[in-house]
């Protein structure tokens, strides 16, 4: 079906079936009925008034013997046309027919049984005539003999006619099956195919656009809460699963529900999941609807029986692929999601690592400068600064490699780009730890060094401070030797 099918008339959608090769080749409903149409009949008031005015029973008899032969004639035409009407398993024959002029047929049958009263009546009349006596006995046996032969024809004629009726009102409720209902849950099965297709190009186009999530950061609480939310809703569901005994069915809510684990569904994704309930619950209805026709229908039009069983299994098919299809797509976008949290947080983790990075590199750079010896203003400034990010920075990078190894160790995402950015940052954060330590080493040294040089240098200045005093003190003016003292 077509999107300009799906999309375009409102109306009633016919579904498309081949005609049979007896159908191209049979005549039409209409074709057949102006042969019964076509077939000349007198008026039935204008014969009851004619034969009235006959003042003489053999005159009467002659022109009720006229009738019959016209009578005679069209219900040989007419078994011909109904026998000609008989569907013969072929069931939209059957129901155009009945679109066509089966109230033709009815107005035809009704006209001829008024005739068929008229007749009759005529002929009882004739009977109590006073001058009945003049007519030979033979004749009244032959016009009474062509009444019973009328009589009995009729009810052939009527019973064909009430079986033909019944054909056309089968006929054409199979034909509402079809085409309304059968026709519309197939038409509301492509638009959902038309919508998840819609969906995963927009997807493919771009995940953002499709999901509209958000860039703005997210702390890493916010995130460890999500990734809490998320595997306690997967564990509910499992645990769900195993405790129930009854087998999941295509209409089960697990199977239509959407329960993705973002914190805001797509509209277009519930919108999907909406539209899926109502469809399911035809489809299910579906059956008993078929089997109510198939008990009427399953005499006249078998092969017709065959097409809705055919059409209902193709149905529950596309059903089944509609529904796989669907859940794939709810699965991506979920995956989508945790795939933009993560990156996130990842770039977050990677902004951290950097920034870390930096000021191992200036501090190491500084060392093999010698500023430990020239600059140490300089120096003591960059080892602070190491110092500070190496404390508060690096909880922070194993927090977010914690995170995103539980959401992959829970299967919110196996995605190949979470798992390479998962693995590049633990490999670079190893490298880095490693030359860290390294440099705390060094660093070490170089505060060891620097504390026993401030040491030494203040050793120094006691001392050289102790001499200085000794040595003015002896050295006073006005002084005198230990001799003088002598």
């Amino acid at each position: 079906m077509s999107p300009e099918q799906l999309n375009g008339s409102k109306g009633r959608h016919r579904l498309t079936r081949s005609d049979s090769i007896y159908t191209l080749g049979r005549a039409t409903f209409t074709g057949q009925l102006a042969r019964l149409t076509s077939v000349r009949l007198p008026e039935a008031d204008a014969l009851a008034r004619r034969i009235s005015s006959i003042p003489s029973s053999i005159e009467a008899a002659l022109v009720l013997s006229d009738a019959h032969d016209q009578i005679h004639v069209w219900i040989g035409k007419a078994s011909d046309v109904l026998n000609g009407l008989n569907a013969e398993d072929d069931v939209e024959w059957a129901a155009a027919g009945g679109r066509e002029g089966i109230a033709e047929v009815d107005g035809a049958i009704n006209r001829f049984e008024r005739l068929v009263e008229v007749y009759i009546s005529s002929i009882e009349k004739l009977q109590g005539r006073d001058d009945i006596s003049k007519l030979p006995a033979q004749d009244l046996i032959m016009v009474a003999k062509q009444m019973e032969s009328i009589i009995a024809s009729w009810k052939n004629i009527r019973r064909t006619l009430n079986s033909i009726q019944d054909q056309v009102e089968i006929a054409m409720d199979w034909e509402d099956l079809w085409n309304t209902v059968l026709g519309e849950i197939g038409q509301e099965m492509a638009g959902l195919n038309s919508l998840v297709f819609e969906m995963e190009e927009k997807r493919h186009e771009g995940a953002e656009n499709l999901l509209g999530g958000s860039k703005e950061a997210m702390n890493l609480d916010e995130l460890e809460t999500i990734i809490e939310e998320g595997n306690g809703r997967a564990k509910r569901q499992s645990r769900n699963a195993q405790q129930s005994s009854t087998p999941t069915t295509p209409i089960s809510p697990h199977s239509t529900q959407p329960t993705a684990i973002d914190l805001k569904e797509d509209s277009n994704l519930l919108a999907l999941f909406a539209r899926m309930e109502p469809l399911r619950a035809s489809l299910d209805f579906l059956p008993m609807r078929l089997s109510a026709w198939s008990i009427r229908g399953n005499v006249v039009f078998p092969t017709a029986c065959q097409e809705l069983e055919t059409r209902r299994d193709q149905l529950e098919e596309a059903w089944n692929k509609l529904s796989s299809d669907a859940n794939s797509l709810r699965r991506e976008l979920g995956e989508d999601k945790w795939i933009q949290l993560f990156r996130n947080a990842g770039r977050k983790a990677f902004k951290i690592y950097e920034s870390i990075l930096r000021s191992f590199d200036k501090l190491k750079e500084g060392i093999e400068a010698g500023e430990q010896q020239s600059h140490w203003t300089a120096f003591s400034k960059k080892a602070e600064n190491y110092e500070a990010k190496k404390l508060h920075y690096s909880p922070a990078i194993e927090r977010v490699l914690a995170i995103i190894d539980r959401g992959v160790l829970d299967r919110l995402t196996v995605n190949g780009e979470i798992l390479r950015l998962q693995s590049d940052l633990r490999g670079r954060w190893i490298v880095l730890q490693t030359q860290m330590k390294e440099l705390d080493h060094i660093v070490e040294d170089v505060l060891a060094e620097n504390h026993e040089r401030q040491l030494h240098d203040s050793v120094s200045t006691v001392v050289s401070s102790e001499r200085s005093a000794g040595s003015s003190h002896v050295d006073t003016p006005g002084s005198s030797p230990n001799s003088s003292v002598l």
